[in-house]
C-alpha cells in the first residue's frame, strides 16, 4: 500500500501534464494548410482560429489554400 501511495505523490507533483510551454516569439514557424476543398463553411474553425489569432499565439504563421484541379492534398 505504501508504495501506491509513494506512486501516486509521485504522478501527482513530478509529472504536471498542464505545463504549457512558451513558444519562441523571436521568428513564427510558417505552415501551410491545404484544404481538401475550396473555401467553404467546413473550414470555418480554420478560419476562425486564424482571425483570434491562435496560431500566432503558438509562434506559428498559418497559410490557406483552397484545392485545385489535379492537387493531391496528400502529397507535398
Amino acid at each position: 500500500m505504501l508504495i501506491y501511495l509513494i506512486w501516486l505523490v509521485l504522478v501527482l507533483f513530478v509529472w504536471k501534464p498542464g505545463i504549457v510551454y512558451p513558444a519562441d516569439d523571436s521568428q513564427p514557424q510558417t505552415v501551410d494548410l491545404q484544404l481538401r476543398w475550396h473555401h467553404q463553411f467546413q473550414f470555418a474553425g480554420y478560419y476562425a482560429a486564424l482571425e483570434k489569432g491562435f496560431y500566432r499565439a503558438e509562434g506559428l504563421e498559418v497559410r490557406l489554400h483552397q484545392a485545385r484541379p489535379g492537387l493531391n492534398p496528400n502529397i507535398s
